[in-house]
Order: structure tokens, then C-alpha cells, then sequence
């Protein structure tokens, strides 16, 4: 069960959590509807997510069935003795996540194929040094008739992000304290998404 108060209703922070990650976890069926789960990259271009492959095997009998993928951060570990010295049930830890769910599906044409791929590129080797496929097809089309792209919709975007939005106010700011004198980077990192929530001054969920 998905916690109500670790939703988050703003889509375009889901989309944007997306833009950061550069992996996460796709689960389609094969033809006997035996679930198959992998890791993969993948970009997103407005409201599909896309994700490249071989032409053939589990993937592509995937196709035109329902489909989910999932994105996720971890966040800080909040150790049980913050809370309680003697009871290890407090232990908790922060994240973000994202759940798609839709029909797996896949691109045919060259020229869409070469988009997705060159999104793809300057996501995962923003600093460049390598020839644009969208714009060189000639060069790179024996490669795209070579592998498959495959979308999925995005139009059931779940974004969970757990900050410690049931933790009283009192809670919130010693715990801040402790992420800042522990100080490693995703400690900051946590405390800055907390305060981007709003969480060090009401109890406003997210």
C-alpha cells in the first residue's frame, strides 16, 4: 500500500525527479504473462518515458500489454537511537519515487528513433563529444534499424516522496539538526528538499 501522506500531487515535480534520474526499474510481461523486471535507462520527453533495447526477446513480447516502471531515490537513514535508545522500531529511511504505469509500446520510424537516442545521449553524456543522431541519420541509420525503442505513457504518474510529513514539527527540526551535524552530502541534500516542502514550519504535506 502506497502511503497517502508521502504522495505528492504536484505532476511536474514528478516529472521533473524523472529528468534527474538517469535508471530505474521496468516490469512487463512476457507472451505466457510471466512479470520480467530489469533495470534501465531511460528519458523522458513530455509525456512518455523511453527506453532503448534489443530487437527481439522478453522486452519485445512485452508489447501492447500493461506495464509499470519505477524511479526512486534514496534519502537519508534515520537511525532508530535518534528516537529511542533502546527500541529499534523508529529506524526509518527518506526517499523519493516514481511509479508509470501504461501499454508498453514500441517506436517504428528512423527519425523518432533518432530523437528518443539523441535525448537519451545528452542525458546520460551531457558533456557532448559524440556526432548528433537526430540531426546525422544518414550516418547512424544501420545502428537504429538496429535497436529498438520502446514508450511508455505517462499519463499515470504517481511521485512519493517520504520527508517525515507525519513527524510532529518538534520532530522535524531536531532531526534536521541531527541530518546537519552527521553532514554527509545526502543528509544535506535531505534537509534541502525538506525545507523546499516547507516541512520546518507546518504541517503542510507535500
Amino acid at each position: 500500500m502506497r502511503r497517502k501522506d508521502f504522495e505528492c500531487d504536484d505532476r511536474h515535480k514528478g516529472q521533473l525527479f524523472l529528468d534527474q534520474c538517469h535508471d530505474g526499474v521496468l516490469a512487463t510481461l512476457t507472451k505466457d504473462n510471466t512479470p520480467v523486471v530489469r533495470a534501465m535507462n531511460f528519458v523522458r520527453i513530455d509525456d512518455f518515458i523511453y527506453f532503448h533495447g534489443a530487437t527481439s526477446g522478453e522486452k519485445i513480447e512485452g508489447l501492447a500489454q500493461a506495464a509499470s516502471f519505477t524511479a526512486y531515490k534514496a534519502l537519508s537513514l534515520i537511525p532508530s537511537h535518534w528516537s529511542d535508545e533502546r527500541n529499534a522500531c523508529p529506524v526509518t529511511s527518506l526517499f523519493q519515487s516514481v511509479v508509470v504505469k501504461g501499454v508498453f509500446n514500441l517506436v517504428m520510424d528512423v527519425e523518432p528513433k533518432a530523437i528518443v537516442m539523441q535525448k537519451l545521449m545528452e542525458k546520460l553524456q551531457p558533456e557532448g563529444k559524440f556526432l548528433p543522431l537526430n540531426t546525422n541519420l544518414d550516418f547512424y541509420e544501420k545502428a537504429l534499424n538496429r535497436v529498438s525503442i520502446f514508450m511508455l505513457s505517462t499519463a499515470y504518474l504517481s511521485y512519493k516522496i517520504k520527508l517525515g510529513q507525519n513527524w510532529d514539527l518538534e520532530k522535524r527540526q531536531r532531526v534536521k539538526s541531527l541530518l546537519l551535524q552527521r553532514g554527509a552530502s545526502i543528509d544535506r541534500e535531505t534537509v534541502e528538499l525538506m525545507e523546499e516542502f516547507g516541512l520546518f514550519f507546518t504541517k503542510i504535506e507535500p
